[in-house]
């Protein structure tokens, strides 16, 4: 059960909810908050969605 807010792309779990690890490192969490892709047309979304789900290849890419 989660009571708090959860830091961004953070994976928890357990009763309570504990963070157990983070999907990304600090540096690639703050450039996808910086991105905010979330609020990005959904042509450019598709447009990059191989990046998307792939995300090693994602970082890769900005590197």
């Amino acid at each position: 059960m989660v009571t708090k807010n959860v830091p961004p792309y953070s994976i928890v779990g357990g009763v309570p909810a504990k963070e157990i690890k983070k999907r990304f490192n600090e540096e690639q969490i703050k450039y996808l908050q910086e991105l905010k892709w979330w609020d990005m047309p959904e042509e450019e979304l598709k447009r990059i969605k191989e990046l998307i789900v792939n995300k090693d290849k994602w970082f890769e890419q900005l590197d």
